[in-house]
């Protein structure tokens, strides 16, 4: 499993997933990444975005079978963004391989913090950042661009 930045040539395959992932959850809804503007051109938002990275998980056939980033929402806190696997990758540890990479990668851009918005419908997800350390919140962080859709949020140091 190779994890990297985005490129451009990913940008639809990973609008694909993650549209996709919304769809087979329920979540195909506003207030979700569904309809985020940015969504089918992941790799320019990120680029042009300060302190903020994208990546994939390509498998051995060269396809993105996972994808997960992070962005700032304060000095020391960054929001752990658009993590989504492929439903038949699922349970092979794709997910954890994201989500060390992005807490490595957001630590070199001197984060301290990771936080991230979810639902409640997310169960395998919930599982998955509660055993990487997440713990819940009773509120969402305020920085203005939070999904209202989403209604469980939690908080990592890094």
């Amino acid at each position: 499993m190779l994890i990297r930045p985005i490129e451009q040539n990913d940008d639809t395959a990973a609008a694909q997933l993650i549209r996709h992932s919304l769809e087979k959850e329920g979540l195909a809804v506003e207030g979700t990444a569904y309809f985020d503007p940015q969504l089918d051109r992941l790799s320019a938002h990120y680029d042009g975005y300060p302190r903020a990275a994208y990546f994939v998980a390509e498998d051995s056939h060269h396809n993105i079978v996972g994808v997960g980033g992070f962005a700032p929402v304060s000095k020391e806190t960054a929001e752990l963004q658009k993590l989504y696997v492929h439903e038949d990758h699922r349970g092979k540890g794709i997910a954890g391989l994201l989500i060390r990479h992005i807490f490595q990668e957001a630590k070199k851009a001197g984060f301290a913090k990771i936080y991230l918005e979810s639902s409640h419908v997310l169960k395998q997800a919930l599982r998955v950042y509660e055993h990487f350390g997440f713990v819940k919140l009773k509120a969402p962080l305020s920085f203005g661009a939070s999904h209202d859709a989403m209604d469980v949020w939690m908080i990592k140091d890094l």
